[in-house]
């Protein structure tokens, strides 16, 4: 899901690379049950991927800072591995 996402703005925004993110900062769980300081995160662009990541705390501020850092080391990863 997340990584159509990032490919639906990819091309809408007629972009070469697009990262998405989706998940639960906390302080609580939601409705799906899943704990707090859990994440996905979708590339898109010449490498496509997509993760899940937990942060394994539910201090909802910390969580926010470190999907912002995870996901911008993902996109740095897949720009890295298409050799850009």
């Amino acid at each position: 899901m997340i990584s159509a996402i990032a490919e639906s703005m990819r091309q809408r925004l007629n972009a070469t690379w697009c990262i998405a993110e989706s998940g639960l900062a906390g302080p609580t769980t939601g409705r799906s049950g899943l704990p707090p300081g859990r994440t996905t995160i979708g590339v898109a662009g010449p490498v496509s991927r997509t993760a899940v990541f937990q942060t394994g705390h539910a201090d909802r501020e910390k969580n926010m800072v470190e999907f912002t850092t995870l996901s911008l080391r993902f996109l740095r990863d897949a720009i890295r591995e298409a050799g850009a």
